[in-house]
């Protein structure tokens, strides 16, 4: 059965899963075709099924939901029109993927706009080979073996995982690790040498031990989006490898405060100051 106007909808009491959309449909026509939306109601106006979602996430109270999708899809690299982001936007509405965490939006979304949605949700943080830098991805994405790179949207083989803090590695604590005076403002955020007090055999599983091998840390923030990753360096003779290391939550929280103080001492400004002084590149008037 095909569903041409609105009028044809009970908009006051039809439930959302009887209008979610199954496939799309298309029919040739003089116009230009119909392009319609296959529901558990029927074969709906493609035009008419947007206005029904529309009206019943209103009448649900949830327009703002739409609207956060909406904004987060007006986010995208690639050039989206706003017709084209609101109708994305009512089609994720109406599968509710906001809720599905085999979505790869699932945590960007929801920590920005519903973080009550993944209060006490475990994530797991992968490291791609295709991008080698840390992000994370649901338990259940991680679970099912359709593992995705949380930075480039790749499916991916996992290089690295990290959930929790091995239990034998204590966090890093403000007397084992210090900021160096100079902050370099880099194309990808703000980069610190860290100088390092504690064991880094036992904290990065090397052993350097009676050898010339020298080991650097270092941390870099942006500001804009509010991630701070780290790495170490590690150098023997002539030859360096960097590999990333992943921060505990208590670890990053430690560092941007130090990194904030530096800055503050140094550059008489915050670390965002100091991110956005890009004619002096780094040194805040």
């Amino acid at each position: 059965m095909e569903i041409n106007n609105l009028s044809e909808i009970d908009l006051a009491n039809i439930p959302l899963p009887q209008i979610r959309a199954r496939y799309g449909t298309f029919r040739a026509g003089r116009a230009g075709g119909r392009a319609g939306v296959q529901t558990a109601i029927g074969d709906v106006l493609e035009k008419v099924w947007y206005e029904a979602v529309e009206r019943i996430a209103l009448r649900e109270y949830e327009s703002w939901i739409v609207d956060c999708l909406e904004e987060y899809f007006k986010r995208d690299p690639c050039p989206t029109t706003r017709r084209e982001a609101r109708r994305e936007a009512l089609d994720l509405y109406a599968s509710r993927m906001f809720e599905n965490e085999m979505w790869v939006g699932y945590i960007p979304f929801n920590r920005k706009y519903c973080p009550d949605a993944i209060k006490g949700k475990q994530f797991v943080t992968v490291i791609a080979e295709c991008c080698n830098k840390p992000g994370e991805i649901t338990r259940a994405r991680f679970d099912s073996g359709d593992t995705i790179c949380p930075v480039c949207g790749r499916f991916i083989k996992v290089k690295q995982v990290s959930g929790e803090l091995i239990p034998e590695k204590k966090n890093l604590s403000r007397e084992e690790i210090s900021i160096d005076r100079e902050l370099i403002v880099m194309d990808n955020g703000i980069s610190a040498y860290i100088e390092t007090w504690f064991d880094v055999d036992e904290k990065f599983s090397l052993d350097t031990k009676d050898t010339d091998i020298m080991v650097d840390f270092y941390a870099l923030y942006n500001p804009d989006s509010d991630i701070l990753t780290c790495s170490y360096v590690v150098k023997d003779g002539s030859e360096s490898t960097e590999h990333p290391y992943l921060p505990t939550r208590e670890e990053t929280a430690l560092i941007k405060a130090m990194m904030e103080e530096t800055c503050m001492n140094e550059y008489n400004c915050d670390l965002y100051g100091l991110w956005n002084d890009t004619e002096e590149q780094g040194v805040c008037a």
